[in-house]
């Protein structure tokens, strides 16, 4: 983000060719940046703060749970707010977030891709363990609507509290009492994958015969284990 904010501001043609001829002379790019430390309520408190400094647009949060009401309170003002990471589905919801664009795809597109290599792999039943957030939540769902249009079966899904090592171990002894032999698990957070692949391991989750299948918000060098 700054370093485009820095090529605009100097008209740079490293990524915009014809800056110089497409930038008013007098044009400059102010970015203020702030940290939402993944939490709705401080996401929300910058919009105000923005809103008060009359800021044009917003761009951000990666995550989807604070995406969405960042957004909301951007609406009230017609702010107009870019995400760049935050993939639930729910925020293609235009009623809602009538001002929100995405420079990524919706997870209801990234669910039903997994799910339908999970068919052409011969995988007929899976379980879906997932943290308890919008994106959580979201992606779950997907797969499971898409699930149910394949006539593949989703065995059971398990939600964990973030940050709630014993709502994570809870949430993995319900996947290995389903006896699911492939798992869709679903977390954005370093440590909480870390606690699950303990949690699985002592479990026996990770020995051979079981699969546990990760979309990009999990793949943390923590999860290793799980790979």
């Amino acid at each position: 983000g700054l370093l485009a904010v820095e090529h605009i501001n100097n008209r740079s043609a490293a990524l915009i060719p014809e800056a110089h001829a497409l930038i008013p002379g007098q044009f400059k790019l102010v970015f203020d940046m702030q940290d939402s430390l993944t939490l709705p309520t401080v996401g929300v408190t910058h919009a105000v703060a923005w809103h008060q400094q009359r800021r044009h647009a917003f761009v951000g949060s990666y995550r989807s749970a604070v995406t969405g009401p960042l957004a909301l309170a951007a609406s009230i003002e017609s702010t107009p707010v870019i995400a760049w990471g935050a993939t639930a589905s729910s925020l293609a919801d235009a009623a809602w977030y009538p001002t929100l664009s995405r420079t990524v795809v919706s997870d209801a597109v990234l669910a039903e891709g997994t799910v339908r290599a999970f068919r052409a792999l011969g995988w007929r039943q899976f379980a879906i363990l997932h943290q308890d957030d919008t994106w959580g939540r979201g992606f779950a769902n997907d797969a499971t609507k898409t699930a149910l249009s394949l006539d593949l079966e989703v065995v059971v899904t398990s939600i964990f509290t973030i940050s709630s090592d014993t709502s994570i171990a809870r949430a993995v002894s319900e996947i290995k009492e389903s006896k699911a032999r492939v798992i869709l698990f679903l977390s954005a957070d370093t440590r909480d994958i870390a606690t699950t692949a303990a949690q699985a391991d002592a479990l026996g989750l990770l020995t051979t015969g079981h699969a546990w299948i990760a979309v990009e918000e999990s793949m943390s060098s923590d999860v290793v284990a799980l790979s």
